[in-house]
This record gives C-alpha cells, sequence and structure tokens, in this order.
C-alpha cells in the first residue's frame, strides 16, 4: 500500500513540473516612451503640476496612482491599469493592461514611458489565472495603440 502511495504521488509530482513548464510565458513588449514638445514657454514646473493633476483622471491603480514624485527634478512614477478594446477578444472580455509609467517634464518638454506592461482579465469573468498573460503577438499592437492613446490623453490635457 505504501509504495503506490508512494507512485502515485510521484507521478502527480511529475504532471505538475511538466505542466509548469508549458505554461505561456509573456511576450516582451519594449518600454515605450513618448515625448511631446510645447512651443509656449511652458517651464518644467507648470508641465509636472499638469502631468500630477491628469495622472488620478487618466487610469486606476491597485495602490496609489502616484508612487514616487519629486517637484525638483520633474519625475513622476507609478503603477496603473487602463481597459484596452484594442486587444483582439477584448470584446469578449474587460481586458486590460497594466502598467509602470515614468513621467519626465522639462521646460518645453514632457515625457512619459511605460515599461512592464502586462495584458489581465479581471478574475471575476470568465478568466483563468493562466489567461491574465499574453497570449500571442498580435496583442502587442494593441497595447502600443492604446499606451499611444493614453499618451495621447496626457499631451491633450496641458
Amino acid at each position: 500500500m505504501k509504495t503506490s502511495n508512494y507512485l502515485l504521488l510521484f507521478a502527480i509530482s511529475i504532471v505538475f513540473v511538466g505542466c509548469a513548464g508549458m505554461m505561456r510565458q509573456p511576450l516582451p513588449v519594449s518600454e515605450r516612451t513618448t515625448s511631446y514638445s510645447f512651443n509656449s514657454n511652458k517651464k518644467r514646473l507648470e508641465l509636472y503640476q499638469a502631468a500630477k493633476f491628469w495622472l488620478p483622471t487618466a487610469f486606476k491603480s491597485n495602490g496609489q496612482i502616484i508612487q514616487a514624485e519629486d517637484k525638483d527634478t520633474g519625475k513622476i512614477s507609478g503603477t496603473g491599469y487602463i481597459p484596452c478594446k484594442e486587444l483582439p477578444g477584448s470584446s469578449m472580455a474587460n481586458q486590460f493592461i497594466e502598467f509602470q509609467y515614468l513621467v519626465n517634464s522639462s521646460d518645453k518638454k514632457l515625457d512619459i514611458k511605460f515599461s512592464n506592461q502586462r495584458i489581465f482579465v479581471p478574475e471575476d469573468t470568465y478568466a483563468t489565472k493562466d489567461d491574465n498573460i499574453y497570449n500571442d503577438k498580435s496583442q502587442i499592437s494593441g497595447v502600443k495603440s492604446c499606451l499611444d492613446q493614453l499618451s495621447n490623453s496626457l499631451k491633450d490635457s496641458i
């Protein structure tokens, strides 16, 4: 009896280890930086304050939207997520892009950089944990499109 239990436990362990290696891995999405130049005499502090005001209205976060800020250098960073209808299959479920961001303001110029993007589907839908990653390369263009729209909304708010 003990031998059969050990064999069963061993077989189950092999199955779990084998399946873990088969899980789909997230596709790498390069960091995405968008720069905006302003013809007006917008100073670093004005752009910094405009971005700081815009951030909480533009997307959501599981924690604080602004996690670090430095008024003297004009930098703001944090994490957030947005719904993205540009993704394949997004009509079937609410798909979101989670990301880290860095806003860097200087005189007449504002940069916003997105990194560590990840597609996720809220767990209250049909999704399993395995669905909370990129499924295929066609989603990369959807991610870029949604982040470009988000960047442009920052520019439009200034």
